[in-house]
């Protein structure tokens, strides 16, 4: 009887991006999961970019992204990482992303174009949560200017 030679999984990753920020590479038979923590030190920082994660995980209720890879949003550091021995952030000011990657997605598109946008996809998040900011902190300026002409007639 011929047994069949199975590659050994390579071993999971923490990539530190800063002081309570990284990313965890944690391959497993048929997928690949990259968990990345984001450490929001504001309050309003927290609140918009836990509903920006959210929408990440929303976003594939839509038909037409029913093939992306999965995305989890969680306060909590997620079990695929718990059990690895890495530094896990102090979970108060930390929020979890995790995106599950199958052999489908991998083999689908530019392996190059895969990991480059798993790579920035942390800038990618912090500059629309400094976007979002920034327009609302104009719409605070614009309608404060408004009732203070208001006031003035």
């Amino acid at each position: 009887m011929a047994t069949k030679a199975t590659n050994p999984l390579p071993p999971p990753i923490h990539v530190p991006f800063r002081p309570g920020e990284a990313a965890y590479i944690v391959p497993s038979g048929d997928s690949l999961t990259v968990v990345f923590a984001y450490k929001f030190e504001q309050p309003s920082d927290a609140v918009i970019g836990r509903v920006f994660l959210q929408e990440f995980q929303d976003a594939r209720k839509q038909p037409a992204l029913r093939s992306a890879p999965t995305c989890k949003y969680a306060a909590e550091p997620p079990r695929e990482i718990l059990d690895l021995g890495f530094a896990i952030p102090d979970t108060e000011t930390v929020s979890f992303l995790s995106v599950v990657l199958f052999e489908t997605h991998i083999k689908a598109g530019d392996p190059a174009h895969l990991a480059h946008s798993l790579a920035t996809l942390r800038t990618y998040v912090l500059y629309h949560l400094k976007c979002t900011k920034a327009f609302q902190q104009s719409r605070m300026r614009k309608r404060s200017a408004e009732w203070l002409a208001e006031l003035k007639y």
